[in-house]
């Protein structure tokens, strides 16, 4: 909304807000350019936009306001990133799990995830896996002994 601010004024969105909201196209998609390259930014709730096409160009930023924009696009980046790798890691370790007994052996912190699954059973082998990263990322303490 920082970015959104810096381009419509307050004194051009309090004339806005006079005139009846369906003369206007409203849109949560907002689109602007830093230093060359489109960033798109979603409000929380839809605003006015001038254009009538969803997520048209809004306009161009300064370095200021640029800035925390670019700062905020690294930090959707990273966590989309670090989101990435921790689907990955847990795509492996459950794969390479074939029983729910097993599953309760390597991970009981993680019961509250799989409890409705418990039913399900079949009598392959067991795989050694350790969960203490993926507990640390879901914010579960461990309960068995290293």
């Amino acid at each position: 909304m920082k970015a959104y601010e810096h381009i419509f004024t307050n004194g051009l969105l309090k004339k806005v807000k006079s005139i009846p909201g369906k003369w206007f196209r409203h849109c949560s998609c907002l689109r602007f350019n830093v230093g060359g390259q489109q960033h798109y930014l979603t409000a929380e709730h839809e605003v006015v936009t001038p254009y009538d096409s969803h997520c048209a160009l809004l306009g161009v930023l300064d370095a200021i306001i640029g800035d925390e924009v670019m700062a905020h696009a690294r930090a959707k980046e990273d966590l989309k990133t670090a989101r990435n790798e921790a689907d990955a890691k847990l795509t492996g370790l459950l794969y390479s799990i074939t029983t729910m007994k097993q599953l309760v052996e390597l991970w009981p912190e993680g019961k509250e995830f799989y409890q409705d699954s418990l039913s399900i059973d079949n009598k392959t082998g067991a795989v050694a896996i350790r969960f203490d990263d993926m507990n640390a990322r879901l914010g579960l303490k461990t309960t068995r002994a290293a």
